[in-house]
């Protein structure tokens, strides 16, 4: 690549530590807010309401950045997302740190909009290596991010990490204004699908209510089933109305090809499962040990423990980069799903021990990153060249509703079954944490069964037609 080219993925690099700092440094707070508030279910909304605007700005604003500029829808999304983390900062309860939690969810429309700039700026046989650095960068600004809220949630409480995550995204937005380019195609016209943008946003969220509330509730109540079926019919309307439109907003048409498929699939079981990992190992590691489940450490070492994992996770998602471009996507998708199973699978069984914890963290970071960085070369491959912030728009939708369902399961299973401190605040116990790695290691291993089902040389053969 020229130094230009350098350039220009450096500050793509730089535009992800954000998504990476909004989505990883509360994680290493949600100890904090379940002492404070002693409520696994609410405090799961922290994450899953980010993760649900989340999927709606990936789709809507990744359009918007291939008919408007994706620069310019960039810049846009980093500038609203550091207000949110400046409302959560300074939110007088959890109400609004969940709303400001929500504003920050639009920082799910960072990576599709990079992948979008990567393929305008980049060659096509160096566009794979590309997208693994913005991986790898993804993996790096996690762990820095968590060791960063572990620090400030130990010595300052946890609201002060909206106050680092919202300057820094402030502080960066004008650098990438400065620095980017613009396109280098004329910016398209067309119609804004509004409708398809959003419709699908809160048929999830009632949904999620059904699941996270149905226990208190009654499951046959009546409450639970309208919304239920509210939610269900919603995500019919919605389905429906995309498949109608020759333009529509989310082109859930592009599921018909295999590849893009099979890919979003396992896009989703790697983030219904793993992806929850570093939220229930922290909550895992600073439960107090009278609990009989918990280990009673700190936030800063929750993310001294995860940081190890950063370097592994570098290295796997550069691998899978390359690996993709030379023997294609099959290989590193399938490689990934394995060591997220056996990541699982050990806590399943010694979620007790330090050490083995540490190494499910790791093996779970590499497979998950192996897996993130190789399915957006399958699916960019399998979908046209005007449409890729779309299309991986799609898959970061896919992503972002899988990771809101898989927080809800989790604050579930951690909610199955718990123990009780002296002033009545719940404690998941041991099984609870067994129920919820037992469920990440099926998803992972549905999402290797499925991963069998790819091409050989997925991305590896539209890599060379492209160049």
């Amino acid at each position: 690549m020229t130094a230009r080219q350098w350039s220009i993925l450096s500050l793509l690099m730089a535009a992800e530590v954000v998504s990476g700092f909004e989505s990883s440094m509360i994680l290493a707070g949600l100890g904090a807010w379940l002492r404070i508030y002693g409520d696994p279910i609410g405090v799961g909304w922290i994450v899953s309401a980010y993760m649900l605007v989340s999927a709606a700005a990936a789709a809507l604003c990744g359009r918007l950045g291939d008919i408007y500029g994706r620069k310019r829808m960039l810049v846009i999304v980093i500038v609203i997302t550091g207000c949110g983390s400046l409302i959560s900062a300074v939110a007088p309860s959890l109400t609004w740190v969940v709303i400001g939690r929500a504003i920050q969810g639009l920082a799910g429309a960072i990576i599709p909009l990079c992948y979008g700039l990567a393929r305008e700026h980049m060659p096509a046989n160096k566009l794979s290596i590309a997208i693994g650095a913005i991986t790898a960068t993804a993996a790096a600004a996690s762990a820095a991010g968590l060791l960063l809220g572990g620090v400030l949630t130990d010595h300052f409480g946890p609201q002060s990490i909206f106050w680092a995550s919202g300057v820094t995204a402030l502080l960066i937005a004008p650098i990438l204004m400065s620095g980017l380019p613009g396109s280098l195609r004329p910016v398209q016209s067309g119609t804004i699908d509004w409708l398809g943008g959003i419709l699908f946003a809160p048929a999830i969220g009632a949904l999620l209510l059904v699941f996270s509330n149905g226990r208190n509730w009654g499951w046959t109540s009546a409450a639970t089933l309208w919304l239920a079926l509210a939610g269900i019919a919603l995500l019919a309307i919605w389905y429906w109305h995309e498949r109608r439109l020759q333009q529509p907003l989310i082109d859930v048409r592009l599921l018909g090809n295999r590849n893009c498929l099979l890919g979003n699939l396992i896009m989703a079981c790697a983030a219904v499962g793993v992806m929850q990992m570093t939220q229930l190992t922290s909550l895992l590691l600073q439960q107090p040990t009278w609990t009989g489940a918990g280990l009673g450490t700190t936030a800063t070492f929750v993310g001294i423990l995860k940081f190890p994992a950063l370097f592994l996770g570098i290295i796997s998602s550069l691998l899978a980069g390359w690996a993709v471009g030379r023997y294609g996507g099959k290989a590193p998708v399938l490689l990934g799903c394995l060591l997220m199973t056996v990541a699982s699978t050990i806590g399943v069984f010694e979620a007790h021990s330090i050490l083995l914890l540490f190494v499910t963290i790791c093996l779970g970071s590499m497979g998950v990153t192996a897996v993130y960085a190789a399915l957006p070369s399958i699916i960019i491959a399998a979908s046209p060249h005007d449409r890729t912030s779309e299309a991986t728009g799609l898959m970061a939708v896919v992503r972002s509703m899988s990771q809101a369902i898989g927080a809800q399961v989790l604050a579930i299973c951690l909610a199955s079954s718990t123990i009780l401190s002296a002033d009545g605040k719940a404690f998941p116990d041991s099984s609870a944490y067994m129920l919820a790695f037992l469920f990440m290691a099926i998803a992972s291993f549905l999402g290797f069964a499925l991963g069998i089902g790819l091409p050989k040389n997925a991305a590896r053969q539209r890599s060379r037609i492209n160049s």
